[in-house]
């Protein structure tokens, strides 16, 4: 995390000790690095693990943000070359330009008319739902079902009974 983070000028911003929020730094990217991640959970996991209260988690995450939202400076740390720091511009253009044209493309949607192609077609469904009519659709499962019963019964014999279950027990012997 030092790599990246200045956590001398953190602790210094945060009015926290240097070892406390090397600590919640630690524990807070862990937990919010996983899948499913809590970030509630996260600030009080950090919290409990380096001693500092909740609240000077969440100040130190604040921190981090506001640091990660400025610019990068083009004589940027030893640790960033010059072809990073290009993809990394260009590549927040295009995020900024593609959410861009998403907002745009949200806010020409016209929820007016969704609302009403929503209702035609329900009371479409509604109406078809309506004509269906199920006294015939019984009548003819009826039938079905005596057609069903007599093909059953044709096919047994007249002169035999219908066949019986037979319970066959077994006794267990001691030898």
């Amino acid at each position: 995390m030092h790599d990246v983070i200045d956590i001398r000028n953190l602790a210094y911003r945060t009015g926290s000790p240097i070892a406390d929020v090397q600590e919640a730094g630690r524990k807070l990217f862990e937990q919010i690095s996983g899948k499913d991640s809590d970030l509630t959970k996260a600030l009080i996991e950090a919290s409990d693990s380096s001693g500092l209260e909740p609240q000077q988690v969440l100040l130190i995450l604040k921190v981090i943000a506001e640091d990660f939202r400025q610019p990068i400076a083009s004589e940027a740390s030893p640790l960033v070359p010059p072809v990073i720091q290009e993809l990394a511009e260009r590549t927040i253009d295009q995020v900024r330009t593609t959410a861009h044209a998403a907002k745009e493309k949200v806010s020409s949607v016209d929820l007016s008319t969704l609302k009403d192609k929503g209702a035609a077609i329900a009371s479409s469904v509604r109406a078809d739902i309506a004509s269906v009519d199920l006294s015939d659709m019984k009548g003819r499962i009826v039938k079905a079902g005596e057609k069903l019963v007599q093909k059953a019964k044709s096919l047994t014999p007249d002169d035999q009974p219908a066949p019986t279950k037979q319970v066959i027990s077994q006794r267990v012997s001691d030898d």
